[in-house]
C-alpha cells in the first residue's frame, strides 16, 4: 500500500482543515482477485476460509469497518457481521468467499 496522492484544504472562513490521501488499492485488490480463483478462498487443508482481503489502515478509515469493529469489541457479533456485509454490498472488490 501506498500514498499516491495527498491533498490538505484550509477553509479560512470556518477554519476546518481537510487531509485527503489518495491510497494504492492495488495490491489488496489482486490478493483478493486471486484468492477469489483458487478455490473460492479456501486454505490448502479447506479447513478455513478467507472472507475478504482489506487493507489494516481501511478498519480505521471506512465507516462501515468502524462500526463494524466498535460492535466486536462490544462482544456483538451479530451487529458485527451486519456492518462488514454492508461494507462488502458497497466494496464486493474486496471480497473473496461468495457465501458472506
Amino acid at each position: 500500500m501506498s500514498i499516491l496522492a495527498r491533498e490538505l484544504n484550509i477553509d479560512r472562513k470556518t477554519g476546518k482543515i481537510t487531509l485527503t490521501n489518495r491510497m494504492d488499492l492495488r495490491p489488496s485488490l489482486r490478493l483478493a482477485k486471486e484468492m477469489r480463483e483458487m478455490n473460492d478462498g479456501r486454505t490448502a487443508g479447506k479447513s478455513m476460509q478467507c472472507i475478504a482481503c482489506i487493507p489494516h489502515w481501511l478498519w480505521n478509515e471506512n465507516p462501515w469497518l468502524v462500526e463494524a469493529r466498535r460492535a466486536r469489541l462490544a462482544g456483538n457479533e451479530a451487529e458485527y457481521m451486519k456492518y462488514f456485509r454492508k461494507f462488502l454490498r458497497l466494496f464486493p472488490q474486496f471480497q473473496v468467499a461468495k457465501n458472506v
